[in-house]
């Protein structure tokens, strides 16, 4: 009987540490998966941090692989054009073979991917741009009123000499015994209300303000969602990863 209760504790002893050595194995492993998995991810948003660092958010594109035309709270896609006027387009694709979620990078009209979906599946891919419309827009410059869409300019070009010296001009011939003055954009329009500017930014709605740029360099913030493919389905965890990149670029 002592022997078969000793057995019978050492039976119940084996298993226990079997299955804490199991336990722990799995663990490392999911930990080693999961660790790589994280760091292809970091190398593929370093990528795009470091794009993203010397090249301008472009801002002319539609921006609707969300179904919503223009730039909102969250897009799917982002387009950078960098000093060499190179576009490069980032965005979330389904691989036709495997039906993961890839990374993919289009340059040039070639798009290419960024993740493996033998070892990642990127579930969601996710920029969020500040400001929502370009801060280096001209389009609210103006040297006339008829370049404003509904207010006046601020500042007009003038008559250089003459008779008409100090008058509002469009051209040399309003300009007797002078000329109309060669200096562009020296103006903003006028504005009360956001909506009247093309950067939606009047600084002071409701009364008389300028249409003004934003005072602040374009950023994006990157969020990724993924997984490990390479363990078991029932060990697989959704990991998030976000950044937030400035661009470079100044152009003021």
């Amino acid at each position: 009987m002592e022997i078969i209760v000793a057995m019978g504790i050492f039976v119940v002893l084996v298993t226990v540490i079997i299955t804490v050595f199991i336990l722990s194995l799995q663990s490392q492993r999911q930990a080693s998966f999961r660790q790589t998995s994280i760091d292809n991810l970091r190398f593929t948003m370093e990528s795009m941090a470091q794009q993203i660092r010397i090249s301008e958010i472009d801002y002319t594109k539609s921006y609707d692989l969300d179904t919503v035309a223009g730039i909102q709270d969250d897009e799917k896609e982002l387009h950078l054009v960098d000093e060499s006027n190179n576009e490069f387009s980032y965005f979330l694709e389904t691989d036709s073979g495997s039906g993961k979620g890839v990374v993919k990078i289009k340059v040039k009209e070639q798009v290419s991917s960024f993740t493996d979906p033998s070892e990642i599946n990127v579930v969601k891919l996710l920029f969020y741009i500040d400001p929502t419309t370009n801060p280096f827009s001209t389009a609210d410059r103006c040297n006339e009123d008829t370049d404003c869409l509904s207010n006046s300019c601020t500042l007009k070009r003038v008559c250089e000499g003459g008779s008409n010296a100090g008058n509002v001009c469009t051209s040399d011939i309003q300009c007797p015994g002078g000329k109309c003055s060669d200096v562009a954009e020296i103006g903003f329009c006028q504005c009360s209300q956001d909506s009247e500017c093309s950067t939606n930014n009047c600084p002071d709605p409701g009364g008389v303000g300028i249409c003004l740029p934003f005072d602040n360099q374009p950023r994006v913030t990157i969020v990724v969602g993924f997984e490990s493919v390479t363990v078991r389905p029932e060990d697989r965890k959704i990991v998030f990863l976000q950044t937030t990149v400035l661009s470079r670029i100044y152009k003021r």
